[in-house]
């Protein structure tokens, strides 16, 4: 559902994401696009840097890369590039 220039919310079924959520009643993913592979690299290798945890590395989707890290409250934060 597009909501505002650049936002868009998608509904997912829990068993449905890769990697698996164990989070229950009330567990959130929150999704980010990243404009470019390049950015998207430069991304994760700052993130990793910075000792952030990673629930999943960069890996292929049938859109795109994506790769997950977790929040303080374990919330997963999902960064994804389009295939170009």
């Amino acid at each position: 559902m597009k909501c505002a220039n650049n936002i868009s919310i998608a509904l997912k079924q829990n068993t449905a994401l890769t990697p698996p959520s164990r989070i229950t009643g009330g567990g959130t993913e929150i999704s980010i696009m990243q404009p470019s592979q390049k950015a998207f690299f430069a991304l994760y290798d700052t993130w990793k840097l910075l000792d952030i945890e990673f629930a999943q590395v960069p890996q292929a989707e049938v859109y795109g890369d994506s790769f997950v890290v977790l929040d303080p409250d374990k919330h997963r934060i999902r960064v994804f590039v389009v295939n170009e």
